[in-house]
């Protein structure tokens, strides 16, 4: 039983960065204490806000009780300096706790002529498998089949490179492309009554974070596309997945009859064991629930990273 009179909450807030322009962006978590020094129950939390009102944005602008935190940025429009940030928290029994936080607002500061805002970028969204094959040598791989909708095509980043001038050409300056971390190499369509097959050509279901897919290519052949890209003016972006795996990475899956060609193996699979939700979360939460059946990442994985 909780003594309502007792429900002494400590808020404190921290920013992942204290000063950014209007082209840039921070991030604020929210830290929840009880009385007695011990983190709060999720479940005594009836809402958080933070006032973001000084950067352009909601007076109240909800963070998410279980997450706590929140992305922000400031409009073009909000003069430089501090801004004090109210941040307001809600127990279920109607009691509010404050805090607040300060950020600088700098000047933005233009380098040179490929210094631009994000907001002005012209962007080419591109899903790498399907752009251009510039090397068929890395096309023997499994799911590769030109022939099925659902397989690999060949695009990779050598075919990127290649069309450089002609993406130029267009007017881009930025260039948005699919995940590039290993994927599952099976046919996820194995167990359907179909004969379509279906592979993780788009880059959405990653096997291990910490590799490049080889259908797309080598590290060296990512540099030479990230260099030639540069010396063209050309920003690039890598499309990443935080909140799941790919099929097959539950230590459930260890169990299924007659797995295809290409399956996690157990390997793969302890490797995850610790990172997913192995209960599938709470179907229909945006936050803990599984995304048609695809293993969910603990909120605790926030990122991953290749060394570059």
């Amino acid at each position: 039983m909780i003594d309502i009179a007792s429900l002494d909450v400590d808020v404190s807030a921290k920013l992942s960065a204290d000063s950014i322009n209007y082209n840039e962006n921070t991030v604020l978590t929210v830290n929840l204490l009880q009385h007695d020094g011990k983190k709060l129950d999720d479940s005594l939390i009836q809402n958080i806000t933070v006032d973001l009102s000084s950067l352009g944005g909601k007076k109240k602008t909800k963070i998410d009780t279980q997450l706590k935190a929140l992305t922000l940025a400031v409009t073009d429009t909000i003069e430089t300096g501090k801004k004090t940030l109210p941040i307001t928290v809600t127990d279920i029994y109607g009691g509010t706790h404050e805090t607040e936080i300060t950020l600088l607002i700098e000047p933005r500061v233009i380098k040179d002529e490929n210094d631009f805002d994000w907001d002005e970028a012209r962007i080419y969204f591109m899903l790498t498998d399907r752009f251009a094959d510039g090397n068929k040598a890395n096309n023997d791989q499994i799911g590769y089949d030109p022939s099925q909708p659902g397989a690999y095509q060949g695009g990779d980043f050598k075919g990127i490179t290649k069309n450089l001038d002609y993406i130029k050409d267009l007017g881009i300056n930025t260039i948005w492309i699919t995940p590039i971390v290993e994927n599952v190499y099976h046919n996820v369509a194995y167990n359907e009554e179909t004969s379509t097959p279906y592979y993780a050509y788009h880059g959405y279901w990653a096997l291990d974070f910490e590799k490049l897919n080889p259908h797309l290519g080598t590290m060296k052949d990512f540099h030479e596309l990230i260099d030639a890209a540069s010396e063209r003016g050309i920003k690039l972006m890598v499309d990443v997945v935080l909140n799941h795996s790919g099929y097959g990475l539950k230590v459930e899956d260890e169990s299924i009859p007659n797995p295809p060609e290409g399956y996690p193996s157990d390997k793969d699979r302890e490797r995850f064991a610790d990172m997913l939700r192995q209960d599938g979360g709470d179907a229909g939460d945006e936050v803990t629930g599984e995304l048609a059946g695809l293993p969910i990442l603990l909120q605790r994985i926030q990122t991953f990273a290749i060394n570059l």
